[in-house]
């Protein structure tokens, strides 16, 4: 059996600006995987932070020199995580608002810096307030 690949410029899969990518032509793969084959490696240490607000959930992460902002995602399932964009911010922290309190959420974000952005943080579980 012979499968023949055939070379093609694939638009992105998501809402943010397109990363910058490393080669003139990017073939991505895996269309759950975020930013370019070359992109840097993704954030340490998310983790949730303590919240007084109810139907939210505030997250915190260590930046890395050289970031510019970030992106965040959650998903109400883990079995198969299902991303939806939920906002871009400049700061090591985000503040997710309007969640159904007592109910759980998965989390992840991405860096974006001029070498384009980076993969997704490992998944944080967390329960809205």
């Amino acid at each position: 059996m012979f499968v023949r690949l055939f070379a093609a410029k694939v638009g992105p899969l998501h809402p943010w600006p397109t990363p910058r990518p490393c080669l003139p032509s990017t073939i991505q793969v895996a269309p759950h995987r975020r930013g370019p084959p070359c992109s840097r490696s993704s954030l340490r240490e998310l983790k949730a932070r303590d919240t007084t607000t109810t139907s939210s959930v505030a997250l915190a992460w260590e930046a890395r020199n050289g970031d510019r902002s970030y992106n965040v995602f959650k998903s109400t399932s883990n079995s198969p995580f299902n991303w939806v964009p939920t906002g871009v911010t400049t700061k090591a922290k985000f503040n997710v608002d309007g969640l159904e309190s007592g109910e759980d959420y998965w989390f992840a974000v991405t860096a974006t810096g001029a070498a384009g952005e980076s993969s997704l943080s490992k998944p944080l579980i967390a329960r809205a307030a």
